[in-house]
């Protein structure tokens, strides 16, 4: 198995990836040649993992660190001295490392070092991919910054503003209301709708002197 090959003493640098349209994959291979997939080592049956440095490469969906990774660095044991992480991001980052930071200090890990990496945003909903390719975000020049931070054990953790942080909440408030108000209003909408087309048709159908008891949901409302 692969993963017996990343447990053995003495490897140098170890790069775990998770990739959902290949921003993550490109930079993974940027700080090690044969990065480990999450998406495949998540089945590993003794997630042990040592080396002198460990990364872990992956986009933030909301700001945080995907679900699949959070299981993953759950379940998972580091033994390294030098734990670090790059977030890659399209737009804005909402303060995705001190998020991370927090996270991985809810399950046990220290991190050295996280850094937020911007690229091409791929939210195809959101924004036009041709347009996004010609932005110069100096994605090469950053990630030379980094692989110098890593190369010398650098202690950093991105910093975030309080902008960075509003950004974070204003989209928690959004998200709740997309994924929950708005649906129970729209739901709500409607039935009412239905219920206000469904009377007048009863009201037609008695104007019309027909039994609409055969017809209506709600004959209770006229009897």
């Amino acid at each position: 198995m692969i993963f017996s090959i990343c447990r053995q003493e003495g490897e140098r640098n170890m790069v775990f990836y998770f990739t959902a349209t290949g921003n993550s994959l490109y930079a993974a291979k940027q700080f090690e040649e044969k990065p480990v997939s999450i998406a495949q080592a998540i089945h590993d049956e003794q997630p042990v993992y040592q080396a002198e440095k460990i990364g872990i490469v992956c986009p933030v969906f909301g700001h945080e660190v995907p679900s699949l990774v959070k299981e993953f660095l759950e379940r998972s044991v580091f033994q390294t001295p030098y734990f670090y992480m790059i977030l890659t991001y399209g737009n804005r980052h909402g303060g995705a490392a001190e998020l991370a930071e927090s996270m991985l200090g809810n399950i046990g890990i220290h991190a050295s070092y996280i850094n937020v990496l911007l690229m091409v945003d791929s939210f195809l909903p959101a924004f036009d991919m041709s347009e996004q390719i010609q932005i110069d975000k100096k994605v090469d020049e950053h990630i030379r910054k980094i692989q110098e931070d890593i190369k010398n054990d650098r202690q950093y953790i991105a910093p975030v503003t309080e902008k960075d942080r509003a950004a974070h909440g204003n989209h928690a408030t959004a998200g709740f209301w997309l994924f929950f108000i708005w649906p129970i209003m729209f739901c709500t909408k409607i039935y009412r709708m239905c219920m206000n087309v469904e009377i007048i048709i009863c009201i037609y159908f008695r104007h019309m002197q027909v039994d609409i008891s055969k017809f209506s949901l709600l004959p209770r409302l006229f009897h």
